[in-house]
């Protein structure tokens, strides 16, 4: 069975969201009543891997951060005038959540069922990432695709969606009618609040990174852990009581 998971792609065993299982699970019903999932021998079936559900949280590469520009709101009134962009950068951008549901007809004859997560897109761009997925198994029909659908998800995504230079976070424009892909799982959120998610993430991973590394003291230069009691993360060295 193939293994998503592993390195920079998962993070541990998460279980996933109601609402995703909820959408994968009526995707798989309808393919029944409609006659959609093939009947498989038995040796067929034993050569499939079993039916699950697995969320994978897969991190975009950034490896020297991203800039990211918000459309905010200036006053009460929603007019053009009263917009303006706020910019930032981050060292680690939260994840895509990538949901997956494989029927028992899966690999050989059926995609696995899938529904992507992002918050900091909207709905037009995650429904063009559902498409790419699409279009990745169209390629290799038959085989197991679950890691190439995370490796597309990790590298190119942001070039993808036109992000090279940094990402974009605009209002909501009730004049698009654009499809949007079933699969999508969008959570309502205003872009002030997008904004504060994607700094607290930030920040947390930032934390987090800190306090695995190595650091060096400037006065004995010995190397210790950062430590999470000291202000503003920095570490502490008991040889010289001095923080790095």
């Amino acid at each position: 069975m193939e293994s998503p998971r592993g390195g920079s792609h998962g993070e541990g065993d998460v279980s996933p969201p109601p609402e995703a299982v909820r959408m994968l699970r009526e995707m798989a019903l309808r393919d029944r009543r409609e006659g959609d999932e093939p009947d498989l021998p038995d040796d067929q079936l034993r050569s499939n891997d079993q039916l699950q559900e697995d969320e994978i949280h897969v991190h975009c590469e950034i490896p020297d951060g991203i800039s990211v520009s918000a459309e905010l709101l200036q006053g009460v009134d929603d007019y053009q005038n009263n917009r303006f962009f706020d910019t930032f950068s981050v060292q680690h951008l939260a994840p895509i959540s990538l949901t997956c549901l494989m029927p028992p007809s899966y690999p050989s004859h059926h995609s696995p069922y899938f529904t992507l997560s992002v918050h900091w897109l909207d709905s037009v761009k995650i429904s063009s990432l559902c498409h790419m997925l699409d279009s990745i198994w169209a390629q290799q029909p038959g085989q197991e695709v679950v890691f190439e659908w995370v490796q597309w998800l990790q590298s190119p995504t942001l070039s993808h969606l036109g992000f090279d230079d940094g990402i974009v976070i605009r209002q909501p424009d009730d004049s698009v009618t654009d499809p949007v892909d079933v699969r999508l799982v969008r959570e309502i959120l205003s872009v002030d609040d997008v904004v504060q998610r994607l700094i607290n993430y930030n920040e947390e991973q930032c934390q987090e990174s800190f306090l695995h590394g190595l650091h060096v003291c400037m006065i004995c230069f010995s190397e210790y852990k950062g430590n999470s009691d000291a202000p503003l993360m920095l570490g502490y060295s008991p040889r010289c009581s001095f923080l790095y």
